[in-house]
């Protein structure tokens, strides 16, 4: 994924999508350091290993050819970080 990414968008492009997937990364580390109910810190704790395994798959294939792999991910970080947003306001991104 990795190779095909910089040949395809470039150097500039391979260097925003390591950063948006740095960024994300911690920001969910932040907020699950931030949080003290349990189900919350389990639902935060989800969607980091989920972040980690699509960049560890995609070491050695294209999980962006799988059409449910990219959708699955970002799903899931949408609702983690909306339910965040929802119950505990712009406090926990402190």
């Amino acid at each position: 994924m990795y190779l095909h990414i910089l040949f395809e968008l470039g150097v500039l492009g391979f260097v925003n999508f390591l950063v948006l997937f740095y960024e994300i990364l911690r920001q969910l580390i932040k907020v699950y350091n931030n949080l003290s109910q349990t189900y919350t810190k389990a639902l935060v704790l989800g969607s980091i290993g989920c972040v980690i395994v699509f960049l560890v798959y995609g070491l050695v294939d294209e999980p962006f050819r799988a059409h449910f792999a990219p959708y699955c991910l970002f799903f899931l970080l949408g609702v983690s970080f909306r339910f965040i947003e929802d119950n505990y306001g712009s406090d926990v991104q402190k």
